[in-house]
């Protein structure tokens, strides 16, 4: 009788243990994965974004249509693109309009800091004669034209309390100068002597962190080659591995680690971290990264000449190049601690531009 008395007393006693234990100790879900881009094939391009790999069409269009950044908050989906010549911004898939000029010539970015929404890219000014394009940022649809900007485009953001910084480029000596700025005042990275481009930009506490892509060439006979730049506080520090052909296209600060995505120079996608580098896949460029719990999330694609269109042939994270506009089988993937998943299956050409990682 004791036996059969005392069983059940220690299942049920078995079963508040662990149903206390769960309730103490709750099993995290699955976090949501967004991710920017677009694709085209036959001379048809759509701007797009995937949520947990499943496909959301913003605009499709047989003129050249692109989805560069992608943010999210209290549950709103923000997208930033560009069509027909102008940037363009959807909130939750519906395009959202600017007041009269006040609409971006191109976007890049987009950031969301409690209510306010960050844009980047560039506007169109009026002038004496013609209209030129000044590096720019827009909080809540108002645009702020950043000191020193003409001819210049802003791409990265973020925000620290009460300031803004933003990287970018402008035009200096018959090149692009990296620059960033802080609260519109620039702050110069390079010297004008060779195209230089500030392609992303993260801040923790005092330090600013800065990464972009330098086109190197030796002499008027040879071809150029990039090379992979990082500034912390306005000093260049060298990038551990590939010298000719790397990029850094993105980075993040988590604690005590600097992350930075980009390209080795053996056309694979690749990261540093605090300054080592690491191959994560062969024939693919990475575009863009975020840390999630601390866990890495990359977005990228796995033909490495996807990203290769910008400012007059230059590079810039996510676009599609010329040999693959009528489907060149270009496949947009992420990965996770280097783990990937396939976000389409090679028929159709995509890219990923912009990833961002929330907990549903």
């Amino acid at each position: 009788m004791t036996k059969i008395t005392t069983f059940p007393f220690l299942l049920a006693l078995s079963f508040v243990l662990v149903s206390c234990n769960l309730q103490d100790h709750p099993i995290p879900s699955e976090p949501d994965v967004y991710i920017a881009g677009n694709s085209a094939k036959d001379g048809i391009y759509s701007a797009k974004y995937w949520k947990n790999g499943k496909e959301v069409v913003l605009l499709t269009s047989s003129t050249s249509v692109e989805a560069t950044g992608i943010a999210v908050a209290a549950g709103d989906v923000h997208v930033v693109g560009n069509f027909r010549g102008a940037g363009i911004y959807w909130k939750n898939g519906l395009e959202v309009a600017f007041e009269n000029n006040r609409a971006p010539h191109i976007l890049f970015d987009v950031k969301t800091e409690g209510p306010d929404v960050y844009l980047t890219g560039a506007a169109l000014v009026p002038g004496d004669t013609a209209s030129h394009s000044h590096a720019a940022y827009w909080k809540n649809g108002i645009p702020v034209l950043l000191e020193g900007g003409i001819g210049g485009e802003a791409w990265g953001i973020d925000v620290s309390g009460n300031d803004v910084y933003v990287a970018g480029n402008v035009p200096q000596g018959g090149y692009l100068a990296a620059r960033y700025w802080k609260n519109g005042t620039p702050i110069t990275l390079s010297d004008g002597t060779s195209t230089t481009l500030a392609t992303s930009i993260a801040v923790s506490g005092n330090d600013v962190h800065v990464v972009g892509i330098e086109y190197i060439r030796p002499d008027p006979y040879s071809p150029s080659f990039t090379k992979a730049k990082y500034w912390k506080n306005g000093v260049e520090i060298p990038l551990d591995g590939w010298d000719k052909g790397s990029q850094a296209t993105s980075v993040y600060v988590s604690g005590n680690e600097v992350m930075i995505a980009g390209n080795s120079d053996n056309g694979k996608a690749a990261y540093w971290k605090n300054g080592v580098s690491v191959e994560i896949s062969g024939s693919a460029a990475a575009s863009d990264l975020t840390i999630h719990n601390n866990v890495a999330y990359i977005a990228g694609n796995t033909i490495s000449n996807l990203a290769t269109t910008c400012c007059g042939g230059l590079y810039r994270p996510g676009s599609l190049s010329v040999g693959t506009a009528n489907g060149g089988g270009g496949t947009a993937v992420y990965w996770r601690d280097g783990k990937q998943s396939d976000l389409s299956d090679g028929k159709i050409s995509n890219v990923s531009s912009s990833i961002f990682v929330s907990q549903p």
